[in-house]
């Protein structure tokens, strides 16, 4: 259709995974679309065209040239646009419907090739064991690993090629090994310049999609926050991972991430010191842990693992790909609601948290390794105390107030123990009362 323009150097033969023939490749052009066709329609046809051009790929499209009968699909398109042609009047709804026919058509073949071909199950099984630290203890050896490397400062010229010695043993020693897409990923690392010229370059030409997205923000833990994962998406998973879904997932995974560190150098601390008799700061150590694990544990199962069932069980009930595409979309948009990364005041309370923990891992291993603790440590620990419950007792205010995430009610059980924070609360307010009848 004249209205669908092609776009110059959309279809790049070396195009790694389709992203470039699916995206870029075509658009419809709104200041020619006629007034009789919504633009719906025109964005079916659009999808049809790019969709064909998947199916019939001249060097990648092998797989799919079994499933996908390119000529009959030729001749039953002309007949029934021939049909339409052949009509007194142009009439728009029986346009639609053949439009919405061939669109049909066309989505099934594509999920076919996605779910038996391209194996998206298994892609999306891996997806979120890397992104979302779902496999194992792959990260926990990598930071085993990684201890002298993530214990100095980052080399912003080398840091990258730092990190993929020690995550490509961790990978190696894993159980990740049997599949071949784990190939496909690496570690990386951006500095906070890097970060922020990225961001604004991403402003200053934002997707439609991505323009109407919550704004996140990710608590900072030390100078290695710049610590990301990328990975090489296969041919034609490119139209399905695209590459706003790709960036929601590097999101989650530095989140994630980041709590994973602060959760291994809570342990790494207990370790040290388990055996030595700072029983206030180990008590401090172990209210922190109980915190981050319950956290992960919240955003891991009770999110994450929820919403990856849900989703499967839609792509298992369909070979639509544009409802396999939908559910991917919602079960990310859900995992992100739903770890509170656009909420700047829960982010604004753990990275409070984090700079607690990171001065009582810091302290601590520094004793441990024979410098002894600060003269003011009592003084300072009693600080830190005091703070961390604070922080924790507004996180818990917080989350309770948020009537519309329900799920957080698992975490708030969890975390709100024996009624430890209304507890708390009840003993603080008694005591103000008591001295004010003083």
């Amino acid at each position: 259709e004249f209205f669908v323009k092609s776009v110059a150097d959309g279809d790049n033969s070396d195009d790694a995974d389709g992203s470039g023939v699916w995206h870029k490749s075509h658009r419809v052009a709104l200041e020619r679309l006629p007034p009789a066709v919504e633009l719906e329609t025109a964005e079916a046809i659009s999808f049809i065209g790019r969709g064909v051009r998947i199916l019939t790929h001249p060097t990648k499209g092998e797989s799919a040239s079994g499933r996908f009968d390119a000529d009959a699909y030729a001749k039953t398109t002309t007949a029934r646009i021939r049909k339409l042609a052949a009509a007194d009047a142009f009439e728009p709804r029986e346009f639609e419907a053949v439009v919405e026919v061939l669109r049909a058509e066309i989505a099934r073949a594509l999920g076919k090739v996605l779910l038996d071909d391209a194996k998206l199950v298994t892609h999306l099984n891996t997806m979120r064991g890397f992104y979302f630290l779902g496999k194992g203890d792959l990260f926990s050896m990598f930071l085993d690993d990684a201890r002298n490397l993530l214990a100095l400062p980052p080399k912003p010229g080398s840091a990258s090629r730092d990190l993929a010695t020690p995550f490509a043993l961790a990978v190696s020693r894993g159980i990740l090994k049997e599949d071949s897409f784990t190939e496909s990923f690496r570690l990386s690392y951006s500095s906070v310049l890097t970060q922020d010229a990225q961001a604004s370059s991403s402003a200053t030409a934002p997707s439609p999609t991505s323009a109407f997205a919550p704004r996140v923000r990710i608590p900072g833990y030390d100078t290695w926050d710049g610590i990301g994962l990328e990975c090489a998406v296969p041919w034609p998973m490119g139209i399905f991972l695209t590459e706003e879904s790709l960036d929601r997932y590097r999101t989650i995974f530095r989140y994630l991430f980041r709590l994973k560190r602060v959760q291994y150098d809570l342990q790494d601390v207990w370790v040290r010191l388990r055996r030595t008799d700072l029983k206030f700061t180990l008590r401090l150590r172990h209210s922190m842990a109980m915190l981050i694990e319950n956290w992960l544990t919240y955003i891991q199962v009770d999110i994450i693992e929820v919403e990856f069932q849900k989703m499967l069980a839609v792509i298992g009930s369909t070979t639509d790909f544009n409802k396999c595409t939908l559910a991917h979309r919602e079960y990310l948009a859900t995992v992100m609601a739903q770890s509170f990364l656009d909420v700047g005041s829960i982010t604004s309370i753990f990275e409070d948290i984090f700079a607690l923990t990171r001065e009582l891992c810091v302290t601590c291993v520094n004793y441990a390794n024979g410098q002894g603790l600060p003269a003011d440590w009592d003084d300072r620990s009693a600080y830190l105390r005091r703070q961390f419950d604070k922080e924790s007792a507004e996180l818990f205010d917080s989350l309770r107030s948020t009537h519309t995430h329900t799920r957080a009610r698992n975490f708030l059980l969890r975390f709100n123990f024996n009624d430890h924070f209304d507890g708390a609360r009840s003993e603080t307010f008694a005591s103000r009362f008591e001295s004010l009848e003083m």
